[in-house]
């Protein structure tokens, strides 16, 4: 803002003020340089000022668009927190589970209680596959995923619910393998396999499932063994703690 001795101009308060106030004025100080300063300001403000109106307009657009900038600023955060992987020249893909070092590591974090990654495939029920290298990487053997599997059946002894969340036993199955074109076509579910484990108590082999999408193995649910966590009443109480879980 400049100030003379009788005028006052105003070109740093908006497009629309700096046309408002003293324009004539302006026009006269300034020539033809402040119509192609407003008109460069003001194509460089049209795309947020359209996502702006957008979301005074729309409850779902601004919903997306508060999202999408949390989701980005997330992004930059992690981006500045790892510069080693950022700076990479490698490409990390989501593959929805992770690939252990051979199928005695698997079965050994079994028998210990210790999570697995798994993923299920489409018509087999009451089954998770864990994937593991078989000593080489996955690519070296025609694209070609070894996994072992490890069935579970809910609504038997083996069964026991804590604060809400339905454990039962999983037992070690086979060693298969998969191509990656077949697996990609079959493939239903990512999941946590997360053990059950009280202090002072063996560990017996019950787990339950944790779903990518947030839901959770219900024994209650026989048609898939799945559904949102169910509410508990000791979560509400004392008994909780005398558990030791």
């Amino acid at each position: 803002m400049l100030e003379s001795k009788k005028e006052m101009y105003i070109w740093n308060k908006g497009a629309w003020l700096s046309f408002c106030v003293n324009i004539k004025s302006q026009w006269d100080y300034l020539g033809n340089a402040i119509l192609i300063y407003e008109a460069r300001e003001e194509n460089s403000i049209r795309s947020p000022k359209a996502i702006l109106y957008g979301m005074q307009k729309n409850q779902e657009f601004r919903e997306y668009k508060l999202r999408l900038l949390h989701k980005l600023n997330g992004f930059d955060t992690l981006m500045y927190a790892f510069p080693e992987i950022h700076t990479s020249d490698s490409v990390s893909r989501y593959k929805g589970y992770h690939v252990f070092d051979s199928s005695e590591d698997i079965k050994q974090r079994h028998k210990a209680g210790k999570a697995l990654s798994c993923f299920s495939l489409e018509g087999e029920t009451n089954t998770v596959c864990v994937a593991f290298h078989d000593g080489h990487k996955i690519n070296d053997d025609g694209d070609v995923i070894h996994f072992l599997t490890f069935n579970y059946k809910t609504g038997g002894i083996m069964d026991d619910k804590v604060s809400g969340v339905h454990y039962c036993g999983f037992q070690e199955g086979t060693e298969e393998t998969i191509t990656k074109d077949e697996l990609n076509a079959r493939i239903d579910e990512y999941a946590l396999m997360l053990p059950l484990i009280f202090k002072g108590k063996n560990f017996v082999k019950q787990f339950t499932l944790v779903y990518s999408d947030w839901t959770v193995l219900r024994s209650d649910y026989q048609e898939k063994n799945k559904g949102i966590p169910c509410i508990d009443k000791c979560l509400f109480g004392e008994s909780l703690g005398e558990q030791d879980v």
